[in-house]
């Protein structure tokens, strides 16, 4: 939490068990913070409530356990596209 004000971030990646306290704790206090970073949760599994909760902390993405590369690379990709548009992207929007 420490890094969230003092460093430039474009996407916050976390599990709900962690060391000292949870993702979603994480979550709540960013969004109560006024942090608006894209956020991926990554978990063994995630109840319904939780993944609940975890929707209206923020999250943009949740990726259960065990997972490939290829697939923790592609809703990366997702959350940091849909966040930070590529110059090209721009680029093929303005062509149609």
């Amino acid at each position: 939490m420490r890094l969230l004000g003092r460093e430039s971030i474009q996407l916050v990646l976390l599990d709900i068990d962690m060391p000292g306290g949870s993702g979603l704790d994480v979550l709540k206090a960013m969004k109560k913070r006024g942090f608006d970073i894209p956020s991926i949760v990554i978990s063994g599994s995630v109840t319904a409530t939780v993944g609940d909760q975890l929707v209206q902390h923020g999250v943009q993405a949740m990726v259960i356990k065990p997972f490939s590369l290829d697939r923790i690379s592609q809703e990366i990709q997702k959350v940091i596209g849909s966040r930070y548009p590529s110059e090209s992207d721009a680029g093929d929007a303005n062509e149609g």
